[in-house]
């Protein structure tokens, strides 16, 4: 983060970190056909048996964002402003979209299968909280560490703003990593068997009845 200089002469505390998370009730939203999810699910599941599948009746999906608010501390010495975080507060917004094909009729077979399929990934999704907060946490901490979080410059508001850039790229790196960890625990979920069990319960012809439906 700070320049070789900085690493030098420009010394700081250990951060005080922490992270939080604001989540919100799921939104179930019905504006897509069953093509359009499954355009997207059938791209991240590529290299898995599920790309046999042409149809995705439901998708659940985190969106995530993050504010921050530091503490900042400087001094000078020679070389110019030593600046470093003191304090650093992450707040994580999720927001869960629950995207359910709006071929589905509200009610049926399918509508009570694939919504009852979509909360186990929404249950998980609220499961792995503490992982994120773990990865954010752990991430900031080993940046944030004896010299490395301070930035050298001669103007002190050049050297806070570069900081407080710094940090962000960190969090949104840290999110970044979750998202693979995320990723990798919901697709247990997204079994061939679990796609078969839908058709088994609702019957060949639900499913061939949603087919003949126009996207």
């Amino acid at each position: 983060m700070g320049s070789s200089a900085a690493t030098a002469s420009c010394e700081s505390p250990r951060a005080d970190v922490t992270v939080s998370i604001d989540a919100g009730e799921p939104i179930y939203d019905r504006s897509l056909s069953r093509g359009q999810p499954s355009q997207l699910r059938k791209a991240a599941n590529s290299h898995t048996e599920l790309a046999r599948y042409d149809v995705t009746l439901g998708r659940t999906m985190p969106m995530i964002t993050f504010t921050t608010w530091s503490d900042n501390k400087g001094y000078m010495i020679p070389e110019g402003w030593c600046v470093f975080i003191a304090q650093l507060q992450v707040i994580i917004g999720w927001t869960t979209r629950v995207n359910i094909a709006s071929e589905i009729d509200q009610g049926s077979c399918l509508w009570m299968h694939v919504v009852a399929h979509e909360q186990r990934h929404v249950a998980l999704d609220r499961q792995l909280f503490e992982k994120l907060q773990q990865i954010t946490e752990q991430a900031v901490r080993a940046e944030l560490s004896g010299v490395i979080d301070a930035d050298l410059d001669f103007n002190a508001d050049s050297a806070e703003k570069q900081l407080t850039e710094d940090a962000e790229f960190m969090i949104a790196n840290a999110i970044a990593d979750f998202m693979k960890v995320r990723d990798e625990e919901q697709a247990v979920i997204d079994t061939a068997e679990e796609y078969d069990r839908l058709t088994r319960a609702c019957g060949p012809a639900a499913i061939r009845d949603l087919l003949s439906k126009s996207n």
